[in-house]
């Protein structure tokens, strides 16, 4: 049995402009799931939507921090803000990915 708890999926960074609020109304609730394949292996998906036109934005870092147990997985920085539109964010979502390798069954997944 996988045993996923969604914590924290985004962390945005402003690296352009000088520091300014971010609102959290700008993002959706993560969503977890997995890719629907054939292995066995099982493959997590973190979906976080994007509002108010925020994808068109050139000045934003997006990480996603997966962590299972008090320990870092993986960190996955999305967009790196330099001033050029990114097509990673494009569909007003933003994706991440954790690999079967990286977590074992049974262990308490977050973002």
């Amino acid at each position: 049995m996988l045993n996923i708890f969604i914590f924290f999926c985004y962390n945005v960074s402003i690296w352009t402009d000088p520091p300014t609020a971010f609102s959290s109304d700008n993002l959706g609730d993560p969503s977890i799931t997995f890719r629907n394949e054939p292995d066995v292996e099982v493959t997590l998906l973190c979906e976080v939507n994007i509002f108010n036109g925020v994808e068109k934005w050139k000045n934003v870092t997006y990480r996603i921090d997966w962590f299972a147990e008090g320990k870092s997985l993986k960190s996955e920085e999305i967009c790196l803000g330099n001033g050029e539109p990114c097509q990673s964010v494009a569909n007003a979502k933003v994706h991440s990915t954790l690999e079967h390798s990286r977590y074992r069954i049974g262990q308490w997944v977050s973002l």
